[in-house]
């Protein structure tokens, strides 16, 4: 699939800029859409109107990049002259990106009417591919190179069709015969080294990249690239010597950089591999997003940030430097202060950062869930007081100082005082649902069932779809006994609306188990096992209660104890195990 996606974003970019003759002039005042296609046509002979709208069509989509006004003139001239195939070629144009089903359907059309058109026919290759019929595409390119064997799209193209069908040797053999033609392009000869690599033809690969350095010395990629098949067969000191020959050519070159970063990673050379980390991270060759998500890869490894957190720690420094005052950044930093123990440090560097004349309520948001998590109660009016004084219709801040007066300082009556005030702000029955929503389950946690009913049945009534409230609200009546069929109605709803999130199927299990169905419930529990990723300790307990229902008393008590460990309360599942042995 991965493949697949690649191809179609390549494809797009490659249909928007394919046979269109160069377009004069930028984007000036917009003409004036005509009242109708007869008040258009108006005074032109017949055969001068298809034409004409498709010039009109054409200057919208090129020029102003109004799509809809293109397609409107391309069918236009299409009604009138439905022979006139470049308005159907452009039309395919049009819509590759947004509807390519719709786009090949004209591009066929602009095939049939003239077979001959070398533009037409590559339209309508890449379209098929766009659409998954690689069947279709790779006849029409066979075709097609045998047509124009000069043509070194048509060869790059047969290829990767080749290559996704699992024939990699088939497309060596397709980029050899290419050379008889075409001679050693660079193109041909880096896509027929990345699939020699693929298949573990190093020698070739290594043959073909000295090849490519004798025809062009001075090129930086060509050494890149060798360096990197050495690393691949662990030629280490060869690799380094064509990673520096790259580096001594093109000495800015971030790509080097991010290569030999790999490579140090790859030999565990950590010295070496944050060095050129700080380079990358420095760098304005490389977007922003890719330096996060270079930065968040190393923390989600949790060993690995264990291990070398000083130095991960040291970059989170640098991202902050290099975009001082962007958000993101900032949290990445303030995080790392947490995993170090400083949280003190990151609510201080948060405290820092309000902004007097323009701050941002995210900051805001910040330091309150962490002085609500220190249960500093003054601190969380005073921030919350001066947040709501900048933004004083924002039903979020609300929200969230009630869900912090809630679950941290268990002060439900106050948290229940800023729901409130919620309410009056937002605009929607969705949002109101939502809120009383939260407000049943607070109600819940802290154990007024009348209330929390209460709440729940007054968001439903707002919206009848809350997943969220159909989800709590259906586990909390399964848990108090009430009304079991309905609670299932409920949870069933949710579940469909998701079929693969384990803790909604976790609640159907449940009150399947709690109606007395244990063989349906326990398929659904082990469904709902089998799409966790977090070790529910929840779905481990009610699992274990389902076998334990059903009489295997051997593999209960071990999901009972994988509970246990996961963290559910010790007393719980330890008065079930002496139960259970007491039999």
């Amino acid at each position: 699939m991965k493949f697949r996606t690649a191809i179609s974003l390549m494809l797009f970019a490659c249909l928007s800029t394919a046979g269109v003759a160069a377009v004069g002039g930028g984007a000036g005042t917009r003409p004036a859409q005509a009242d109708s296609t007869a008040a258009i046509s108006e005074g032109y002979e017949g055969r001068f109107i298809a034409p004409y709208l498709f010039t009109e069509g054409f200057k919208r989509f090129r020029i102003y990049g109004d799509t809809t006004e293109a397609l409107s003139f391309y069918d236009a001239a299409i009604a009138v002259d439905s022979s006139y195939a470049p308005a159907f070629y452009e039309a395919a144009n049009a819509l590759a990106q947004a509807d390519p089903a719709r786009a090949l359907k004209y591009s066929l059309t602009a095939n049939r009417i003239d077979s001959t058109n070398e533009w037409f026919r590559t339209q309508l290759g890449r379209l098929y591919l766009m659409t998954n019929r690689v069947e279709d595409a790779r006849e029409l390119y066979e075709t097609e190179v045998k047509r124009n064997p000069r043509n070194p799209d048509n060869y790059s193209m047969l290829a990767m069709i080749y290559q996704f069908n699992r024939q990699p040797y088939r497309a060596v053999m397709l980029l050899d015969s290419a050379e008889t033609y075409l001679g050693r392009t660079d193109v041909l000869l880096s896509y027929k080294r990345e699939i020699l690599m693929g298949v573990g033809l190093y020698d070739r690969a290594i043959a073909e990249s000295e090849a490519m350095i004798r025809d062009n010395p001075y090129d930086y990629q060509n050494y890149l690239a060798l360096g990197e098949i050495y690393a691949a067969t662990n030629k280490d000191s060869l690799a380094m010597a064509n990673f520096e020959a790259a580096r001594s050519l093109n000495p800015a070159g971030m790509d080097v950089v991010s290569a030999m970063n790999d490579y140090y990673m790859s030999r565990g050379d950590m010295p070496n591999f944050f060095a050129t980390a700080k380079q990358l991270i420095m760098s304005d060759q490389i977007p922003r997003e890719t330096k996060v998500s270079f930065y968040e890869n190393m923390v989600r490894n949790l060993k690995f940030y264990r291990e070398n957190f000083p130095r991960v720690e040291e970059l989170a420094g640098l991202l902050l430097l290099k975009y001082p005052g962007d958000f993101d950044i900032m949290r990445l930093y303030a995080q790392s202060k947490i995993d170090a123990g400083n949280l003190e440090t990151a609510l201080a560097f948060y405290k820092n950062n309000l902004n007097d004349t323009l701050p941002d309520i995210r900051v805001f948001n910040m330091i309150l869930d962490m002085e609500a998590y220190l249960n500093r109660v003054d601190s969380v009016a005073k921030y919350a007081a001066m947040a709501q004084k900048y933004f004083p219709d924002d039903p979020d801040l609300y929200i969230r100082q009630g869900s912090a007066l809630a679950y941290y300082m268990q002060s439900r009556k106050a948290a229940m005082r800023s729901y409130e005030k919620a309410l009056k702000l937002v605009q929607t029955d969705s949002a109101r649902s939502v809120i009383y929503g939260i407000m049943g389950d607070t109600h819940q946690s802290g154990g007024d069932m009348r209330k929390s009913t209460k709440c729940y049945e007054k968001a439903l009534l707002l919206w009848p779809d809350n997943i969220q409230v159909l989800n709590n609200y259906s586990y909390y009546l399964s848990e108090h006994g009430d009304d079991l069929e309905r609670a299932l109605q409920m949870s069933k709803k949710v579940m469909d609306s998701e079929p693969g999130n384990a803790t909604y199927i976790d609640t159907y299990g449940w009150i399947l188990f709690k109606l007395g169905r244990y063989g349906e419930a326990k398929e659904q529990l082990l469904r709902a096992i089998s799409l966790d990723a977090t070790g529910s300790d929840e779905i481990f307990l009610h699992y274990g209660d389902v076998l334990h229902a059903l009489g295997d008393d051997f593999l209960a008590p071990i999901y009972w104890k994988k509970a246990l460990e996961a963290g559910y309360d010790k007393e719980q599942v330890e008065k079930r195990i002496k139960k259970l042995e007491q039999k």
